[in-house]
């Protein structure tokens, strides 16, 4: 385990957010690293605004960004099929 999700884990723990809370920011890190193929210390501000621009581009719709940051069992599922279950 690296330092830095040691020290993220740690302070998720400390503000008591729930284990799958815990495991959902750490997938959504984890996704933003690989997005850039770099760990997420050596990323900064001018990366997130690239990676938040990504999620919201037009190609990607509500329902794909629910699935991606609430959802992750529904990722497997289609647009369409995700438009109407959310």
């Amino acid at each position: 385990m690296t330092r830095l999700r040691k020290m993220m884990l740690e302070e998720l723990q400390r503000r008591n957010y729930s284990a799958i809370t815990t495991r959902n920011y750490l997938r959504v890190v984890a996704d933003f690293a690989k997005y850039f193929g770099k760990s997420p210390d050596k990323l900064g501000p001018n990366e997130l605004r690239t990676y938040h621009a990504y999620l919201l581009r037009p190609a990607i719709t509500f329902a794909l960004i629910v699935a991606h940051v609430l959802k992750p069992e529904l990722k497997t599922r289609s647009p369409a099929r995700l438009a109407r279950k959310c």
